[in-house]
């Protein structure tokens, strides 16, 4: 990104800032500056001049010319640009000036004619070729305005906007808002507390025409792709036909090359300072209806705006000839996109191109810029007295708004920077950031500049605040090393004996990527989860995100492998899935093929639900989770991939803590794997909800006694209301557990469920006789009778 003085002083008093000062400005905000080209001291004295008179040179391509510099006599100069004629004003470089190529000009006899001096190409002046046309590189510059130049004769070029001073800036991936020149020139403005005098944000009176009748259709493919899609009218009055010189040295400053058309140049000069690109196509050329579609070009499929089957413009490119704004135009319609870098990267990727349009719409940046985009156009095109009318915009789509408020209290703002600042102070690092501050005593609240998408909570606004104060301002102090009480392991210990038991149950762990396309996570988003973590310039459409749930990594990794012919698996991840607000611990689990296969004596074990689920559970044991708390329901699939009557979802006293469910058969089948059962469990919720009271008892050493019941009672029932009552008045249970659970079709009628329960009698100090033990059993027995419960 290129800043220059010249442009800034459009907006802010500097004559107190030296160049040096806005440099060190730059650097210290973050903009690291890369570059610095004073242009006033490119050349040692360039002056403007008026041919009055260019005739050609017999046999050659020169031309002998009549230079007006305000003087009583013309300078004769001769020249080898083919563009050179009468009535141009002209850069000069007159004898004894050196001029950036290295040349010093001296007075000379070309072809018998005397030659004092030379008019000036851009090249040989300071534009590197690559801000300039194919033409503009051979050929003389002309000077063109729209104010009165003859005055100016023999004057220096700086007169009109030579003498600039520009930097060049690289910018970090989070502040892709900074391609727009209008976002640096706040920055410039906050940090030497400048008032900024906007000409843009007076109102520009036209007339108002109405919004156009464009209908768009957008392929299905490309719906979840854009932001933003909207569409204007603008009527003008065809009157001029090149930029004025400041502006068109401004835009080759900027290292963008000028086109023929000129009302393209000036939506280029907008979208440099708003970051918002714009299409501009003559309304009286399409259809009313306009597709947004991928196309072939060059063997490459590319996004493309398509009226009546015809391209109008590959996004990125030129619009094409025959649908451009050219010199007869006086409708034009003005369509402005945002879309997911992903899909913009791609097209980058495939046009091989990088321009002013492109770097912008493959960057992450407020996809709400069409009206400031059309605020600076419209005084563009008021500027140069050719803009008659204009609509308002017609919002095809447009992006949901985002949150620009976040409330942060002091001591957190501390705790993050390692530093105290008062509440005042904060405010004042905010002067003209478009950030809304309103501090109270211990807290404050900040409304953020919507252009600044790379902002999403507290860690981000101290970082802003750190880089606003200066880091060179921040004192150093020693680090303290506190000693800490000793870690609790349990959990980790926990996940280390679920992979130890897997393991040894013939699973093989795996490791998956934490970045994965953004509608594979809406996709499998089965614990909805809220608020997920968007790069704001991811590599690839494959990570553009961090996932939200495991299971579809493992799915994915289940389907690789079965293309490799590796049909028979049994794999588990323990890793983390994440939002803005949280991280958590998840284990997925997935078995596909056989879980047994012995093709000698032809005893091969099937694939099934309740394999998996005996996992859970006794995975679910090492969290010494109660038995009757825990529920596997039937519930509706998240997406068409999992069965839609093979899956549960499992709670805990009913708390959702994960899922278990089969791949839907035209799942499997379309991607060539066999059946395959698949779970997810949120491991942070299940250690939450675990039972971790560890209780030491001595073991009897006398013999003990079982017995066993199986009760019918209302699903309501909860366990550990159940053995409290059935416990009651009963002294010698050693022990007792859940065996089993059964429910058929009659019991789901009537919301009843079948237990069987297991009760260890014994005593530390003795061995119970028969006539004991009965006696107790029999206290079990009368409470269950107390309680009304069935007996099977």
């Amino acid at each position: 990104m290129i800043l220059t003085r010249n442009w800034l002083s459009k907006f802010l008093n500097l004559e107190s800032i030296k160049n040096a000062d806005i440099s060190k400005a730059l650097n210290a905000l973050g903009f690291e500056v890369e570059a610095e080209t004073n242009f006033a001291n490119l050349n040692t004295e360039l002056i403007i001049g008026y041919v009055e008179q260019s005739h050609k040179i017999p046999d050659t391509h020169l031309s002998f010319n009549h230079v007006n510099i305000g003087t009583n006599t013309p300078l004769e100069i001769v020249c080898g640009g083919a563009n050179v004629g009468p009535g141009q004003f002209v850069v000069i470089a007159p004898v004894g000036s050196t001029i950036a190529n290295g040349l010093t000009m001296g007075e000379r006899i070309i072809k018998g004619y005397k030659s004092q001096g030379m008019i000036c190409a851009l090249n040989e002046i300071g534009i590197p070729n690559s801000a300039l046309n194919e033409a503009e590189q051979d050929l003389i510059y002309v000077i063109h305005s729209d104010q009165e130049l003859m005055h100016l004769l023999g004057k220096n070029f700086a007169e009109i906007g030579y003498d600039d001073y520009a930097w060049e800036v690289d910018l970090t991936l989070n502040r892709s808002d900074a391609l727009a020149s209008l976002q640096l020139l706040k920055e410039i403005a906050n940090f030497f507390n400048l008032k900024i005098k906007n000409p843009y944000s007076k109102e520009v009176k036209t007339n108002l025409l109405p919004n156009p009748k464009i209908q768009f259709q957008i392929s299905k493919n490309l719906e979840q792709q854009i932001n933003t899609l909207t569409c204007q009218r603008y009527q003008i009055h065809q009157e001029f036909k090149n930029l004025n010189v400041i502006d068109d040295l401004w835009l080759k400053i900027n290292g963008h090359k000028a086109i023929d058309n000129p009302i393209e140049n000036l939506a280029t000069l907008a979208t440099i300072q708003t970051g918002q690109p714009t299409i501009l196509i003559d309304q009286d050329k399409i259809e009313e209806i306009l597709k947004l579609d991928f196309v072939k070009h060059e063997d490459k499929e590319v996004l493309a705006l398509i009226s009546n089957h015809e391209i109008v413009q590959i996004i990125g490119l030129p619009t094409a000839k025959q649908f451009a704004v050219d010199a007869s135009t006086t409708k034009i319609l003005a369509i402005r996109l945002n879309f997911k870098p992903t899909i913009m990267r791609q097209q980058q990727k495939h046009l091989n191109l990088s321009n002013v349009n492109l770097q912008r719409y493959m960057k992450p940046l407020n996809p709400n810029l069409f009206d400031q985009s059309d605020q600076v156009l419209t005084h563009l095109l008021a500027q140069y007295k050719i803009l008659a009318a204009k609509s308002s915009h017609q919002l095809i789509i447009k992006a949901p708004p985002t949150n620009t408020k976040f409330i942060l209290t002091l001591e957190e703002i501390k705790n993050i920077l390692g530093f105290e600042l008062k509440a005042h102070q904060i405010k004042k690092l905010f002067k003209t950031l478009d950030f809304k501050v309103k501090t109270e005593t211990k807290k404050i609240t900040f409304y953020t500049d919507p252009n600044r998408v790379d902002i999403y909570g507290a860690n981000d606004l101290c970082e802003e605040i750190a880089r606003l104060y200066g880091y060179d301002k921040i004192q150093e102090v020693p680090l303290v090393i506190q000693a800490n009480a000793s870690v609790d392991k349990t959990k980790p210990n926990l996940e280390a004996k679920i992979g130890h038991y897997l393991i040894g149950a013939g699973f093989n762990n795996i490791k998956t990527y934490s970045l994965i396309p953004s509608d594979k996570n809406d996709q499998w988003n089965l614990f909805n989860l809220k608020q997920p973590v968007v790069l704001n310039s991811p590599l690839s459409q494959a990570h553009e995100v961090y996932r939200m749930n495991l299971a579809s990594s493992i799915v994915e990794t289940a389907i690789y492998n079965s293309v490799n012919n590796n049909k028979r698996l049994k794999l588990w991840e323990i890793a983390d899935v994440y939002t803005r607000n949280l991280r958590q611990r998840h284990l997925s689990m997935l078995v596909t093929g056989e879980i047994v296969q012995e093709p000698i004596v032809k005893n091969d074990l099937d694939n099934n639900y309740f394999y998996l689920k005996g996992m859970v559970d006794a995975i679910l044991d090492f969290y010494r989770i109660d038995p009757l708390s825990i529920s596997f329901k039937e519930t509706k699939p998240a997406n068409n991939v999992i069965h839609p009557f093979i899956n549960a979802e499992i709670t805990i006293d009913q708390k959702t803590i994960g899922f278990i469910f089969k791949l839907n058969p035209k799942f499997e089948n379309a991607n060539k794997i066999k059946p395959t059962f698949v779970v997810e469990l949120n491991l942070d919720l299940l250690f939450e909800l675990a039972n971790k009271n560890i209780l030491f008892a001595p073991i009897a050493k006398f013999q003990s006694s079982s017995r066993d019941v199986s009760l019918i009672l209302p699903d309501y029932v909860m366990y550990q209301e159940l053995t409290q009552n059935l416990l009651n008045d009963v002294q010698y249970v050693a022990s007792y557990k859940l065996m089993g659970e059964y429910q058929n079709e009659e019991m789901k009628t009537n919301n009843e469920k079948s237990i069987t329960l297991s009760f260890v009698f014994n005593h530390l100090d003795k061995q119970l006789t028969e006539a004991e033990i009965n006696q107790e059993w029999n206290q079990v027995l009368a409470n269950i009778g107390k309680m009304k419960l069935k007996v099977r």
